[in-house]
């Protein structure tokens, strides 16, 4: 086994486990960014019509849900600028 260990490797052998997952992390980010778009489409027309809801109903819990709905659009920035 010693021997084997020491034995030179081609660098274009060498494999590092990190590629399969930067592939899998890559494909899951653009699905991610893809769904984020249709959302942004439906969550400016939530935003919208969420005011006259507001009067109507429950005040704190329409803003948690802009709270919400704002840091998963800024986490889903952050991923877009790593990706």
């Amino acid at each position: 086994i010693t021997v084997a260990h020491a034995t030179p490797v081609k660098e274009s052998k060498l494999k590092t486990l990190g590629v399969r997952f930067q592939d899998s992390y890559q494909g899951k980010t653009f699905e991610v960014l893809g769904i984020h778009k249709a959302f942004k489409v439906d969550i400016a027309k939530f935003i919208e019509e969420i005011g006259a809801a507001a009067n109507e109903h429950n005040k704190e819990l329409v803003k948690e849900l802009l709270k919400w709905n704002s840091k998963y659009d800024a986490l889903v920035d952050e991923l877009e600028a790593t990706a």
